[in-house]
């Protein structure tokens, strides 16, 4: 993949700002979704506000409301945005029995904010800013990236750890069925490491993994 030209004017052939502010934003941590306690929604009630990259409100979004109760039983409930880009979901019970999970799709990617429980004296405000996507991985950036190697009798034990960002105000997708990557020949074992994402990395059996 290709590095990006630096624009005119920057120390390295072009105007630094428009490439530093890009940097910048790869390096933050996104915050496409957020759910928090509201005192100006009513107890038992989600309001969802579902943006664009630019802040503008999106109007007849769909939205889906996910309940993951205490027993295990899950319940998705739709809903769609008005003018505004806000749809509300009301009455719904509040306490520890269950924990609530905002979900918006747009254009092939999904946006899920953290799930939370709803206390019992106010609503929550959930914030969602739905990006467009694109497919070209030269929207990608390596933000950390780390290789250990151990020797144990007489095989090596290798560990990788790898962060990626999205370098444009856009939403990466991955190619259908997801990108794949080939481990050397004859390798024994293959282990991932679970993350609190919707992301993960499947081996493919004596070939490799896909992310």
């Amino acid at each position: 993949v290709g590095a990006p030209q630096a624009p005119e004017g920057s120390p390295h052939g072009g105007d630094g700002g428009a490439m530093d502010a890009t940097i910048e934003r790869a390096f933050r941590e996104p915050r496409v979704a957020t759910a928090n306690p509201s005192p100006s929604v009513p107890a038992g009630h989600i309001r969802v506000r579902v943006v664009d990259e630019t802040g503008a409100p999106l109007a007849e979004q769909g939205v889906t409301l996910g309940v993951m109760r205490q027993g295990g039983d899950r319940e998705r409930t739709p809903g769609l945005t008005d003018a505004d880009g806000v749809f509300t979901y009301t009455n719904l019970p509040t306490g520890m029995g269950q924990a609530y999970r905002v979900n918006v799709t747009r254009d092939g990617a999904t946006y899920s904010c953290t799930p939370f429980q709803l206390p019992t004296g106010v609503g929550y405000d959930v914030r969602v800013e739905a990006r467009p996507t694109v497919r070209s991985d030269r929207s990608l950036l390596l933000v950390m990236g780390q290789t250990m190697v151990e020797l144990r009798e007489e095989r090596l034990h290798i560990v990788q750890q790898a962060r990626l960002s999205n370098l444009a105000a856009a939403t990466y997708l991955f190619p259908e069925g997801g990108t794949r990557i080939e481990l050397p020949e004859g390798y024994t074992a293959f282990q991932t490491q679970p993350v609190m994402t919707d992301q993960r990395v499947v081996e493919i059996a004596g070939e490799g993994v896909r992310i």
